[in-house]
């Protein structure tokens, strides 16, 4: 067999395969003899009708399933040798295969560019260390406060005010048509909750119980109810109700609610959390500072059909986050392609190199780390581990977990090697890094 390898560029590959004819023979000698066998003709026993009669009975059926044997066979046989791995779906090209003749094929195909991966042992770290503070304890016991808090009917009636329940009546008019979005029956709202838009809140606030009221507010061209958006919207609001907003004291009692015993404990328990927390973001801002390094450190091309894929799953993400909460979803604008353009290109560039140290320090996934991951996460959401692992093995997601979870192991290998120092974080660094590099992607 002839094998001619063209590099077209960094990221693609064309090869040119000549089968030569005594293989093409015998393929279709073996494909002739297996159509006698299950071949029924009047007038001949099974097995036993001329070849010349199954040739010219099933001729071009032996041609087409000899045609994929031989690409099969000789292709992925041609890939082992040369150690190439297409990134995507080969474009195949097959010339008409002839008995007697040799058999041509060309296979075009996208790789990942060559280079050397070096120099991430030993890297020079810094890792931010932040300590809980008894005023983030105390903002957290306030928010199990809050979720906690009772909707108390009033002592004496009142106008509403800041931090009021109220449950309204709600009828939405643009150019006169009711828009069915925003009709809403006894509707339970916490004012100030700023949920609300602030124009909206102002218009409650004042308000007694029973009382209607006409007013009209104004939204912007990208207000997530496509009828309004844009439009000015008269609103007719009947306020049924006003409930006192009562938030429990901090006591035993209320810790009990947590199973336990004292406040103390509960204090305790939160700044546990608290510090698991900050502990997360410091590996996850460690994490992102080591891919940064990695992604200045080479440069090489990326191959399209990669970029291809990050992007509509990006897209398709972007759709997701927006119907998942019941939401229209806006039209892609210019800005928003050219981040999923450039996250793309980032996060291909990241993945590959580190699949590429992977390779090197022969680091990867074993099936009892995936299942132990799907079980974590079919725990998470209440499912059985069976169906959820079905569900990821039916839509082709484990080989995208495997990835992700190579590529966390090629961190922690890094991270493991390196030099790290600790340091506080400023509150500078606090806010910043707030839209990072997302490696967590389709692979």
């Amino acid at each position: 067999m002839k094998v001619d390898i063209e590099r077209i560029n960094s990221t693609e590959r064309k090869l040119a395969i000549c089968v030569p004819a005594e293989e093409v023979d015998n393929n279709f000698a073996e494909l002739i003899n297996d159509f006698r066998k299950s071949a029924s003709v009047k007038g001949f026993r099974q097995g036993r009708t001329p070849v010349r009669l199954i040739e010219s009975m099933y001729g071009k059926q032996i041609v087409a399933e000899a045609t994929s044997k031989i690409v099969n066979d000789t292709f992925y046989k041609v890939l082992e040798e040369n150690k190439l791995v297409p990134v995507n779906k080969p474009r195949l090209e097959p010339e008409e295969l002839k008995k007697g003749s040799d058999f041509n094929y060309t296979a075009e195909f996208e790789v990942v560019p060559e280079f050397e991966a070096e120099g991430y042992v030993g890297l020079e770290l810094t890792k931010e260390k932040q300590e809980v503070k008894e005023e983030k304890i105390q903002e957290a016991l306030d928010r199990l406060r809050e979720k906690a808090a009772e909707a108390v009917p009033l002592k004496r009636d009142r106008k509403v005010k800041k931090g009021d329940y109220v449950f309204i009546d709600q009828q939405g008019f643009v150019d006169g048509k009711l828009l069915g979005d925003l009709k809403k029956d006894n509707l339970q709202l916490l004012v100030g909750e700023q949920k609300l838009i602030e124009d909206f809140e102002k218009n409650l606030i004042g308000m007694k119980k029973g009382e209607e009221k006409e007013f009209a507010i104004s939204y912007d061209d990208d207000f997530v109810i496509k009828e309004a958006a844009g439009k000015e919207v008269n609103f007719k609001v009947k306020l049924n109700d006003i409930k006192e907003r009562v938030l429990p004291e901090l006591s035993d009692e209320f810790a009990n609610q947590y199973k336990l015993a004292t406040m103390e404990e509960l204090k305790k328990r939160i700044e546990e959390d608290l510090e698991k927390q900050l502990e997360d973001q410091a590996d996850g801002k460690l994490r992102q500072d080591i891919i940064k390094k990695l992604l200045a450190k080479y440069n090489f091309d990326l191959p399209q059909s990669l970029l291809d894929q990050e992007k509509n799953f990006l897209l398709s993400r972007y759709a997701n986050d927006y119907q998942s909460k019941g939401l229209e979803v806006p039209e892609i604008t210019k800005n928003v392609q050219s981040n999923i353009d450039k996250r793309s290109e980032t996060n291909v560039k990241a993945s590959i190199i580190l699949g590429k140290i992977a390779d090197n320090e022969d680091i990867f996934v074993s099936d009892a780390e995936v299942d132990n991951t799907l079980k974590e996460m079919a725990a998470m959401y209440r499912i059985p581990f069976d169906q959820f692992k079905q569900t990821y093995e039916k839509n082709n997601l484990l080989q995208g977990l495997e990835s992700r979870l190579t590529e966390q192991k090629v961190l922690d290998f890094i991270i493991e090697k390196a030099k790290i120092k600790e340091k506080k974080a400023s509150k500078k660094e606090k806010e910043a890094d707030k839209n990072e590099i997302d490696i967590n992607s389709a692979n």
